[in-house]
């Protein structure tokens, strides 16, 4: 005789164990997305060629190898990768000494970089929203609110925070496959640009800007201890989902737009204008909605980061670090749109495509 469900529960404690904890599917979705913010906010600058796709697979193999420790590193202890480092084994408390010292001084640097993060995530939004949509609001009331929004969902916690992104992946992925579909580009095979020594530079140059975007390897080795196990799947998604969407996109560009890409400002946007349906002429406005969002999401991500680690993995006193995250970095790019705004500090803010 079979015995019921419920009976067959009865007794047992929950597993408490997996309590506010996400999957590793989730991380990588979050993961994702904070990589294509920096596409969606990317700059044509030059025309795309052979050279910056063959950069991208040089960079990601680079990223792999450097996974790798990473991985292992994070998943020696439950605790997280600052406390793995400079915490007694089985403890929560820092050693003393130099530790101590050592562990303070990773967690402020940890805060800082993703503070510099989010500035540069918010800076380059507020550019984009000044150039595509300059009657819609002025630069500081879109700084405002996307960092008060940003700041209140990072609140949810990074369980809250991986159910939203989940859903916007998936809005995301399928808004590209419906450009795709409509789309009345056409692909020209003579704007190829091959792999020379005279493209060579941009090899160079596109690969160090893709590896100063590597944030993925801080934000999962913080994040770890909040994921249920698979880390290894976590970053073979992240590395194979990248390669191939970035590859993608940029053979795309490429073929679609040739040397136009240095005087359409957004590419990815551009490419939107080429998708147009009987009930919608012009999908500027659904990009519109779903960058917003990401900005929004990606944003929280970043000032849940810097809270945690300026708190040493302590779950009290988020609210709090994470106000001062987020007021850092709105300082910060306020003053970058300010009067005395400095065009080379604007530049060391962009990032790859």
């Amino acid at each position: 005789m079979a015995v019921p469900m419920n009976q067959k529960t009865m007794g047992k404690a929950p597993d408490s164990s997996k309590n506010g904890r996400i999957s590793c599917y989730q991380l990588f979705s979050l993961l994702l997305l904070s990589r294509l913010m920096q596409t969606m906010l990317y700059v044509g600058e030059r025309r795309v060629s052979l050279a910056q796709m063959c950069a991208l697979l040089f960079a990601t193999l680079i990223e792999l190898a450097a996974s790798i420790p990473a991985v292992m590193l994070s998943k020696r202890s439950d605790a997280g990768v600052l406390k793995t480092l400079f915490c007694r084994t089985g403890e929560n408390t820092p050693k003393k000494g130099a530790a101590e010292l050592l562990f303070r001084a990773a967690g402020l640097l940890y805060f800082l970089f993703f503070v510099y993060i989010a500035a540069g995530t918010l800076g380059s939004f507020a550019d984009f929203m000044q150039k595509q949509f300059p009657d819609t609001a002025p630069a500081w009331l879109v700084l405002v609110t996307v960092t008060a929004a940003g700041w209140y969902c990072s609140l949810m916690g990074l369980e809250g925070l991986s159910r939203a992104g989940s859903v916007l992946l998936g809005g995301i992925a399928l808004l590209i496959v419906l450009m795709a579909a409509v789309s009345e580009g056409s692909f020209d095979w003579l704007n190829v640009v091959p792999f020379s020594p005279e493209t060579l530079p941009d090899f160079w140059d596109y690969a160090l800007r893709d590896l100063a975007s590597s944030w993925w390897l801080p934000l999962t080795a913080l994040f770890y201890p909040d994921v249920r196990g698979g880390l290894e799947k976590t970053a073979g998604l992240y590395l194979a989902s990248k390669l191939l969407l970035l590859e993608s996109l940029m053979l795309v560009i490429m073929l679609v737009m040739s040397s136009f890409v240095e005087v359409l400002g957004y590419p990815l946007l551009t490419l939107g204008a080429y998708a147009r349906t009987d009930f919608i002429q012009h999908f500027g406005a659904i990009n519109m909605l779903f960058w917003t969002a990401n900005c929004v999401v990606v944003l929280s991500l970043y000032i849940l980061a810097a809270s945690r680690a300026a708190l040493g993995g302590r779950s009290t006193g988020l609210k709090k670090g994470a106000a001062a995250a987020a007021a850092l970095a709105l300082a910060a790019v306020s003053y970058r749109l300010g009067i005395g705004y400095d065009e080379r500090f604007g530049l060391y803010l962009r990032t790859a495509l």
